[in-house]
């Protein structure tokens, strides 16, 4: 395909799209424009028309109110001539009701201001059954049973002056009364618009299209409103028809029904004045395409004709012709290109002379560049075999690595058992909340086996019952530490449940003199080992805590306030400096006795919480800080207060490791 017709194809299309864009957007913007012109007046109207609608039914319920408040039927004396006449009387002044009935409290129709159905008991209604619910004034659309029109009733109750239910008004409006409330608010195009007006069910109230519709059929909403036009879900289309939806808002003191009004309007109506601008925008777009079509024929051929003769004196350069001559003279970039060729040209016949003299050093190079391989390919035999020479040692390595990740799974799994028995003799959580119902455990070990455990015991001697309990940190963590756990669950396990020692200073100098004497530390200094502990004892009948310490305290909250009890500054086995300087022995412990009351929360704890390290500053958690915590949670539950302790922990530790083990015990009275 030439130039020629290639630059005329591009003018047309670009014209033809430009036109049929403009076409699009300004349509688009038309509909659009008319959208909103047509949702603000459907929208207006639908408003309007509710809102009066609202007034008609509060204005009529009003009447209906003044009428059951009337003296005369509200007199239980009053004859049937009198409440017949009376009835009459207030119908003249009420004109837009068709007519008013007066009923006992049984339904018979006393007073009627047609005369009609006079001693008739009225069949059960929807309105009958809103007075029977307790309803005191009601509203309803219905057929008449004595009219036997499709009308409004609006009904009240009756009282006598005791406030006792005497009889039932009823006063009833024609449903055609609502064309007047939509012709009073000016509607436009009234006669072009369709509107529905439904209750809460769906059932149609009114429509001007169809009255044989009223309280026959339901709105077909589902079939009819298949698209949103607006983001407040009231203004809807579908296949052929634009729609406004408004629900009761109320008025004054009245609620409304949770009527609905529709306004709908056909779109060949709504949009004709759009297709007519189309129309008007397509006979002036034609001549002026025709026009634009002539002008692109002409500047196409005055555009090509200068590329068609460089053309043909490129193709005489490209068959090896460098001398050819170009006719174009022109001062446009075609001109500009027509001297580049040229110029191109001549290049090309000096860069041929000087690729001959390049290719005699090629050869040259080519020929030092073999020897040059030849050596290459020598040292690339060198590599080949240095390479498997490493991948000899690489898999040696593999093997050692695999002997060293079994041999520390087997040291895992041996841990992981030895997690199991410690678990196991650990007492089980549930002796402690028999004793106190509200209590909690927070055990964190840093390793599997842990170094700190807890310990309790019920004993009963005589007729007295105590209950015996302590946390102990043991010197170190993991494996070792859980050694020691064992021997001093064992140990307290044997003073108190078997010995049946109950004074928390004798009970904490026994378990010192027997961890020397089982690891040997009066004849062994270098031994080390020890535990530092906080023991209780309860006694039930007093509600008496007695309370011995080694290194590690007792805290009471009582009433929001922290009472801190302190343990002496021994430990439990291990080389003591005081003592070791003075030559002296342990011979005493510090008891501290504390009268429990209501409420009471009790803490005993190893220093593992407190000694945590903060993943960003670098600080302790510090004891000032933990007993801000305690205070800040005593009076949730203690399960609570478990899970928050573990959570405030957790962020403190942020990113740095658990440095020890962590054991927190908590009972509230």
């Amino acid at each position: 395909m030439s130039i020629y017709l290639k630059l005329t194809y591009l003018c047309l299309f670009l014209i033809i799209f430009t036109g049929l864009t403009l076409l699009y957007f300004v349509r688009f913007e038309t509909n659009r424009s008319l959208e909103e012109a047509i949702s603000k007046n459907l929208g207006e109207n639908a408003l309007n028309s509710v809102g009066s609608i609202d007034r008609f039914l509060y204005e009529r319920l009003q009447d209906t109110k003044t009428l059951a408040n009337d003296p005369i039927l509200r007199n239980p004396k009053s004859s049937l001539s009198e409440l017949a006449k009376r009835i009459r009387e207030i119908k003249e002044f009420n004109p837009i009701c068709i007519s008013i009935s007066y009923f006992n409290a049984d339904r018979v129709r006393l007073a009627d201001s047609e005369g009609l159905d006079i001693g008739k008991k009225h069949s059960k209604t929807k309105y009958w059954l809103q007075f029977e619910s307790g309803e005191n004034w009601v509203i309803d659309v219905s057929r008449s049973e004595s009219l036997q029109q499709i009308v409004i009733h609006f009904g009240g109750v009756v009282r006598n002056e005791s406030n006792e239910v005497i009889g039932y008004v009823v006063s009833r409006v024609l449903i055609d009364k609502l064309y007047d409330v939509f012709r009073q608010d000016q509607i436009e195009d009234f006669q072009t618009q369709k509107i529905d007006l439904i209750d809460e069910n769906g059932i149609i109230l009114y429509t001007n299209t169809n009255p044989q519709r009223v309280l026959n059929s339901r709105f077909p909403v589902d079939q009819l409103f298949k698209k949103e036009r607006n983001p407040d879900g009231n203004f809807y289309e579908s296949e052929d028809s634009l729609y406004f939806v408004e629900m009761q808002k109320g008025y004054m003191n009245f609620e409304g029904k949770k009527w609905t009004l529709v306004i709908s309007v056909s779109k060949d109506f709504a949009y004709q004045a759009e297709a007519k601008f189309t129309r008007k925008l397509i006979y002036i777009m034609i001549p002026v395409l025709l026009l634009s079509t002539l002008l692109t024929l002409v500047v196409a051929s005055l555009v090509t004709y200068p590329v068609v003769m460089l053309s043909k004196a490129t193709e005489a350069i490209g068959e090896g012709n460098l001398d050819t001559p170009i006719y174009v003279r022109s001062k446009d970039e075609i001109g500009k290109l027509a001297r580049n060729v040229e110029q191109m040209a001549q290049k090309l016949k000096n860069k041929i002379s000087e690729q001959a003299e390049s290719n005699l050093k090629l050869n040259e190079l080519n020929t030092s560049l073999a020897e040059q391989f030849n050596q290459t390919n020598l040292q690339k035999q060198e590599i080949e075999k240095q390479k498997m020479l490493f991948e000899q040692q690489n898999k040696k390595l593999n093997h050692v690595l695999q002997e060293i990740d079994h041999k520390n799974k087997a040291i895992t799994a041996s841990i992981v058992y030895a997690e199991r028995i410690q678990v196991s003799m650990l007492p089980n959580k549930k002796e402690l909340q028999k004793q106190f119902s509200d209590s909690f455990i927070l055990d964190m070990p840093k390793d599997i086996v842990s170094g700190d455990f807890y310990w309790f015991e019920e004993l009963r001697i005589d007729q007295n019952e105590y209950f015996v309990m302590a946390v102990v940190d043991c010197t170190g963590h993991g494996v070792p530490g859980g050694f020691m756990s064992i021997l001093g669950s064992n140990l307290l396990t044997s003073i108190v449940l078997e010995e049946k020692h109950l004074s928390p200073s004798d009970i904490l100098l026994r378990l010192n003199k027997r961890i020397k004497k089982i690891l040997h530390q009066e004849t062994d200094q270098n031994s080390q080992d020890g535990m530092e502990l906080g023991l209780c004892v309860y006694d039930k009948k007093y509600q008496l805590m007695t309370f011995a310490g080694a290194h590690r305290p007792l805290y009471l909250i009582r009433n929001g306030n922290l009472f801190e009890f302190e343990g002496d500054r021994y430990t439990m086995g291990g080389i003591n400096i005081k003592l070791k300087r003075t030559g002296k022995s342990l011979t005493h412990m510090t008891e501290h006795s504390i009268a429990l009351q209501k409420n009471d929360c009790i803490y005993l704890f190893s220093d593992g919480y407190k000694d945590q390290i903060n993943g960003e500053t670098g600080k302790k958690y510090s004891t000032k800080l933990f007993k801000e915590t305690l205070v800040a949670i005593h009076q949730e539950d203690m399960d609570r207060q478990e899970v928050l302790l573990e959570e405030k922990f957790k962020a403190w530790k942020n990113s740095s490791k658990q440095i020890d083990d962590i054991l927190v015990l908590g009972v509230k009275v």
